[in-house]
């Protein structure tokens, strides 16, 4: 697929997929105004609903069978699920360092005095009587 095939018409099937790609990124970023991470949220919320769906229809319906996907494709094993939270406890650990040493970054960069200023004027409010 080339550019002026999308561009001149040549292949129509082409050219029609990318209008409608590009009529859906139209429509979900721009018309409605979401963020990716809302747009991935909604997807993800309409995909769960679906296969929850999917999972309590009967075996047929007017005469038509439903082929259901089988459990062990949801399936996580137990070494599997171990490994994906040491990864996330791992990630957490490393962001919180990062931003201890940003925070006494700030701190250390301030003077005593501006700093005693500061919390004194935070804390002044706590002790007044109105």
């Amino acid at each position: 697929m080339t550019v002026a095939d999308v561009l001149l018409w040549r292949n129509k099937k082409q050219t029609l997929t990318v209008l409608l790609i590009l009529a859906a990124f139209l429509f979900i970023f721009i018309a409605t105004g979401y963020t990716i991470i809302t747009a991935l949220s909604k997807l993800l919320l309409a995909a769960s609903i679906f296969l929850f769906i999917h999972a309590k229809l009967p075996e047929k319906i007017l005469g038509y069978k439903i082929e259901k996907i089988q459990e062990s494709k949801f399936h996580i094993s137990e070494d599997k699920s171990h490994q994906v939270a040491m990864s996330v406890a791992s990630g957490w650990n490393s962001a919180m360092m990062v931003l201890s040493l940003l925070a006494l970054s700030i701190l250390g960069a301030a003077s005593f005095c501006n700093m005693f200023i500061i919390g004194v004027s935070q804390c002044l409010p706590c002790f007044c009587r109105v």
